[in-house]
């Protein structure tokens, strides 16, 4: 105010006494002088009407009741209106002098179900009216029948569905569905188990809505129906070769498909693909194109295994099944004679799918047939899959006396009325109609090989089952698995013209111990990465070399001297340490399959650099799943 007056008599020392009065007596002339009472720099330009408004014009809220704040500098006091009765003001709706004010408001809930938009105004003495600000106000609910049909199974079968309810209020309906799913479950502090973490530290989620189109997606659901594509699946462990180049390893190639009819093999590292080098700038762009893209006729380039050769071929996509029993086959230790006795099965399994579960039958018919003693189960690649595939998987291993034992189960949120705990136990045949017979294997220890980043959900679940009935279980790999304890009651249906697959966290699952505490991973027994030296690495021992690169694939599923899980599951099972003893002469052996690691690899063993893995989306969202068909079978199989 100080300042005022002294702006003000310097005025009137200057002969200007008469046109000062005439401004303090007439508005128009107020408004051209514009003095701020608490300003020391005068008039401004950014005044209109006497007041200066901080911040946004337009501030939109949720449905939820929410305080609204706006900054103002007026030249005077001021009133405030708004033509609404849902907002009210709270503190400094007006006032009698000029100064800076937070003007408060409170917006009510919005139950209307429709968004909602009002101005609020503001008036300086003297001057005319001035909009304040809009407020918009969305509503709780959607026109959209794909965010309501989601949004009501998320209120009633949500694993997190006390936060979920608590906060509709806040979410923004307005988005397309898929968003709508992210941004809200994103929005909540107590479902850390509904997802992970990106290498940038952002979250992202399990729970997932996907569009499948127009055509009924039943129209194919049994007998491992074939997919049009390369038939290339990719490891997402990635390697940096020197200097900008990266490798993309090869995890399996599917018989029968067009990359497995141009040569490339499990173990084989790609390195260009169409026309161009995959690079540290575009590796994550070309592997979700593989893997997940549109496949069409274009040229890979890769190093095949222990070799100094490279292939290019121009691949086309065609038809293929892609059966997730990538291997299953009896050992050749013949030539080892500490094996002597023993038939040694080997599987390896590349997901828990429905469709396939003939197939996995078979394949524990031949071990059964064969008369196996040992079982090696290779999951290094298995994120999970259908949660009853997994239960036949157990029942096949173990003694047919365990049948109707209970095994676990899958528990819900307590107010969740729609699903209910559903118990499960070892079965002795599937529920599927015809239902299949399963064999059983009868043994008391299995091997289960397993990674950190891609051993999870159904896969964990299987392990921690078989701990749950007391099966020695010995676990080979890194130091933990995944880690992931929860999962997804699935529902196929259609909405208007399309039809959507919903796939929200529901249920944890626990075995028949009522243990389930692996959120952050099972420990391995035999932790593969304290397998080798550094000193061994740099001086080419094989050995060494093969653990140095798990969980990087590096040849055929059954060759156990390249692949170091098997390996060190194998010694374990004649009482030797692979970390000690060279139970296959490796060392001594030299490359074998002639090459050698060095050459064909981008230099000696300690040049190529392990990148971040790469989060693959398709397979975290249906790691763990059980659809309400088979729930309903299996319910009335046991009248549970």
């Amino acid at each position: 105010m100080r300042r005022f007056l002294n702006a003000c008599i310097a005025r009137l020392t200057a002969g200007m006494f008469a046109v000062a009065v005439m401004a303090m007596a007439t508005t128009a002339v107020l408004s051209m002088v514009g003095c701020s009472s608490d300003s020391s720099d005068g008039p401004t330009s950014q005044y209109t009407n006497g007041v200066k408004i901080i911040g946004e014009t337009l501030k939109e809220v949720n449905a939820s009741e929410n305080p609204v704040t706006k900054g103002v500098m007026t030249d005077a006091g001021y009133t405030t209106s708004v033509d609404v009765d849902w907002i009210t003001f709270t503190q400094n709706g007006s006032a009698n002098k000029a100064g800076s004010y937070s003007i408060k408001m409170l917006v009510a809930k919005n139950d209307t179900g429709a968004v909602r938009e009002a101005n609020v105004f503001i008036t300086v003495d003297g001057f005319y009216t001035t909009k304040l600000v809009t407020i918009r106000q969305t509503a709780v609910g959607s026109k959209d029948p794909v965010i309501n049909y989601m949004d009501e199974r998320l209120m009633k079968e949500y694993l997190w569905m006390d936060e979920y309810n608590e906060k509709r209020e806040t979410f923004n309906y307005s988005l397309k569905y898929d968003a709508f799913l992210e941004k809200s479950l994103l929005s909540l502090k107590t479902n850390i188990e509904d997802g992970g973490y990106n290498s940038d530290g952002s979250r992202y989620i399990f729970s997932t809505i996907q569009y499948l189109g127009t055509q009924s997606p039943y129209a194919s659901t049994r007998a491992g129906a074939s997919e049009n594509g390369w038939g290339i699946e990719l490891s997402s462990n990635v390697i940096g070769t020197g200097g900008n180049s990266v490798a993309l390893p090869v995890t399996h190639v599917y018989p029968g498909s067009p990359a497995d009819k141009a040569g490339m093999k499990r173990g084989a590292w790609l390195t260009h693909f169409n026309n161009a080098e995959i690079t540290a700038s575009n590796y994550a762009d070309v592997w979700i194109e593989i893997m997940y893209g549109n496949p069409h006729s274009t040229s890979f380039k890769w190093e095949t295994a222990f070799s100094n050769k490279s292939v290019t071929a121009t691949i086309a996509p065609g038809s293929y099944k892609p059966n997730p029993v990538a291997e299953a086959c009896i050992l050749d230790l013949s030539a080892y004679p500490e094996f002597e006795g023993r038939k040694v099965g080997y599987l390896a399994y590349l997901s828990f799918e429905y469709e396939y579960r003939q197939e996995l039958v078979d394949a524990f018919k031949m071990f059964k047939q064969a008369g196996v003693t040992d079982l090696v189960i290779d999951l290094t690649a298995n994120g999970g899959g259908e949660v009853y595939t997994s239960v036949y998987l157990a029942s096949m291993i173990i003694d047919e006396s365990f049948v109707g034992t209970f095994y676990g189960d899958m528990r819900h949120h307590e107010n969740n009325t729609v699903n209910g705990d559903v118990d499960m136990y070892i079965e002795n045949e599937t529920d599927d109609t015809p239902s299949i017979q399963l064999p059983h294997l009868g043994l008391q220890k299995v091997y289960f090989l397993t990674t950190q980043f891609n051993t999870a959900s159904a896969s964990e679940a299987t392990i921690a089952g078989l701990d749950g009935l007391d099966i020695d279980v010995v676990v080979v790999g890194e130091e933990f698995t995944r880690g992931k304890n929860c999962g997804m009651d699935t529902e196929t249906l259609k909405i208007g013209n399309g039809w959507y697959y919903f796939a929200p966290i529901t249920f944890r699952i626990f075995n028949a111990k009522n243990w389930n505490d692996y959120a952050d991973g099972i420990p391995s027994d035999l932790n593969i990465k304290t397998f080798y030296t550094e000193a061994n690495v740099q001086a080419n021992k094989l050995k060494d070399i093969t653990f140095y690169y798990f969980p990087i694939p590096m040849d055929e599923w059954d060759n156990f001297y390249y692949n170091p899980a098997l390996h060190a599951a194998l010694a374990d099972m004649i009482g030797k340490s692979a970390k000690t003893d060279d139970i296959f002469g490796l060392n001594s052996m030299g490359n074998n399959n002639g090459g050698a690691i060095s050459s064909t690899r981008g230099g000696s063993a300690g040049q190529i650099e392990f990148l971040e893995p790469i989060v693959d989306m398709h397979k975290e969202m249906r790691g763990m799943y059980v659809t309400k068909e088979s729930v309903e079978a299996n319910r009335e199989k046991h009248n549970n």
